[in-house]
């Protein structure tokens, strides 16, 4: 046996045994010939269209690439949904190959199916396994959270009782502060579960960067202050304004200035003078870029790979991971992106790109 004929057999053997699909297609889409698989497993008929055969249906498919190899001669691959000739769904990985004459024209296509519907099934399984996995987490890390917090409320109210009793008014004082502090935390969570939770797109007006940046730092000084960490900003006065849903901008920003302060006042180094700088500045493609930079005690370098990953935390008990994936939801949305830079020990800059947009 020669080359020639080691190459037909081998071409019979393949179209014969290969466990996939082949069918041979003309310029009309009528099916010229396919192999037992394709017969065994779809609608065959003479001349019957692909999509009759594929699909079990008479409409053309909307883009058929088909078409496109016989136009450019370019092979392509593409993912298609199909009917058996039992009526069965199946999925299928098909690769469209150009037959071309001597003269170079493309008189054919040969259409390559691969079954994938087992495998489709399993990363949806997969993806499924993965949300559920997830929201056992996230609610663990929430109940965590309300926990902390209403041990801080136990705490607020038996300062408050006992103030009562005794007739302290510093002690009620004391305690009245920690009780407003707690129910803030309690309002902050819901705010941002409510924002997560949101569906549908921003409801868009014009924000000033400048007076947008002065109301989250309004938010923060005194917090800052108390810990001796310095809040300073770099914004043009003449920034322009951009299109975007201010309450959610504002929630993504004030997130990231209030992690920054708790970088600062848990690093272990006692011998800095914390300082957040909140900047922005023009996107090139139009928007904004705000940056949030803090030279607190940074992330470590293992938990980098995690920070935007959903609900994550590097804060312990202390925190739920929620303002930082409402962050990058927002930014999303904005057709934007989060970014963070961070070295252990010295500091931490977060990175939040919105796009121009229109009302």
């Amino acid at each position: 046996m020669n080359s020639q004929e080691i190459q037909a057999a081998l071409a019979r053997a393949l179209f014969d045994r290969a466990p996939c699909f082949v069918a041979l297609v003309d310029r009309e889409r009528h099916i010229l010939g396919a192999n037992p698989a394709f017969a065994a497993s779809f609608a065959l008929a003479p001349r019957i269209a692909c999509h009759k055969a594929l699909k079990g249906t008479g409409q053309l498919c909307a883009s058929c690439p088909a078409d496109q190899v016989f136009v450019d001669g370019r092979e392509r691959a593409y993912d298609e949904e199909g009917l058996t000739r039992d009526y069965q769904a199946i999925r299928l990985h098909v690769q469209a190959v150009p037959i071309a004459s001597p003269s170079g024209t493309v008189e054919h296509v040969a259409l390559i199916g691969t079954d994938t519907t087992r495998l489709a099934e399993l990363e949806a399984g997969l993806a499924q396994a993965e949300r559920l996995a997830a929201a056992g987490l996230n609610a663990a890390a929430l109940a965590h959270t309300i926990k902390n917090i209403l041990g801080g409320l136990d705490g607020g109210l038996y300062l408050v009782d006992t103030a009562i009793v005794g007739k302290d008014s510093g002690r009620l004082e004391s305690g009245w502060e920690m009780v407003k502090t707690y129910i803030g935390q309690v309002k902050s969570l819901v705010q941002n579960l409510l924002r997560f939770a949101r569906p549908g797109a921003p409801e868009r007006t014009e924000v000033e960067p400048v007076a947008l940046v002065a109301d989250v730092v309004r938010l923060y000084q005194s917090k800052a202050a108390m810990a001796s960490i310095e809040i300073v900003t770099d914004v043009a006065s003449d920034m322009q304004s951009v299109c975007a849903d201010r309450e959610a901008l504002h929630a993504a920003l004030a997130n990231l200035v209030a992690n920054a302060i708790d970088a600062c006042t848990w690093d272990p180094a006692t011998d800095k003078e914390h300082r957040i700088v909140i900047a922005a500045r023009p996107r090139g493609e139009g928007g904004i870029i705000f940056e949030v930079c803090d030279n607190g005690m940074g992330i470590s370098e293992e938990n980098q790979p995690k920070v935007l990953r959903v609900l994550f935390t590097s804060k312990g008990l202390r925190g739920t991971g929620l303002g930082l994936l409402l962050t990058k939801k927002t930014a999303e949305e904005h057709g934007g992106r989060v970014e963070f830079e961070s070295t252990p020990g010295q500091g931490t800059t977060f990175r939040l790109e919105i796009g121009r947009g229109e009302p």
